[in-house]
């Protein structure tokens, strides 16, 4: 399971996630966002349906690496969701 620190909501209520950390966090059995102290896990299954509207953003660090920013909706504590 991979654990990353959300740093600001996307228009108040979605997290944005790079394409590649899904695809590892598919391989890996999901990931737990935290954000303001509320963590949120997402599922193999929650990752696979998530929504993407950016294409190629180019790293700030590696301008030949690009990436997709995929969207999903903030909802920390879900009881439906299993860690």
């Amino acid at each position: 399971m991979i654990r990353l620190v959300i740093k600001k909501l996307w228009r108040g209520h979605m997290i944005s996630i790079r394409d590649y950390l899904v695809k590892s966090g598919i391989q890996s059995g999901g990931i737990e966002v935290t954000h303001d102290s509320k963590t949120m896990f997402l599922s193999p299954e929650i990752l696979k349906a998530g929504t993407g509207e950016t294409k190629q953003i180019p790293s700030k660090f590696n301008q030949n690496q690009k990436y997709n920013l995929i969207d999903f909706r903030w909802n920390p504590d879900d009881e439906t969701q299993s860690v």
